[in-house]
């Protein structure tokens, strides 16, 4: 599923006929979508861990989200701490949850 979405997200930006491409070769997205890269479609339980980068729009600041499957866990790494950023935080983690 993920490897059918990125190829939906490439179709969708990129026109090969164009001269002009907003993805290149040098581009990460593109060398996932063109198997240069970890395959997107391994086993499920094959992997032990998901990283999760996660936008916190109200604070203007990203958080990692780490999502241990074994353990059914997720561990959050975020640098920025202040009185009430933790609040906003914890709405966008417990959108995984």
């Amino acid at each position: 599923m993920f490897k059918t979405n990125i190829a939906d997200i490439y179709a969708a930006y990129a026109n090969v006929e164009s001269k002009i491409c907003v993805a290149n070769i040098e581009n990460d997205i593109r060398e996932y979508i063109n198997d240069y890269r970890m395959m997107a479609a391994i086993p499920w339980n094959t992997v032990d861990n998901v990283l999760i980068p996660i936008n916190v729009k109200q604070m203007n600041h990203w958080v990692l989200a780490v999502l241990l499957l074994v353990e059914r866990h997720i561990h959050v790494y975020d640098s920025y701490t202040t009185a009430g950023h933790d609040s906003f935080v914890r709405v966008e983690i417990q959108k995984l949850a």
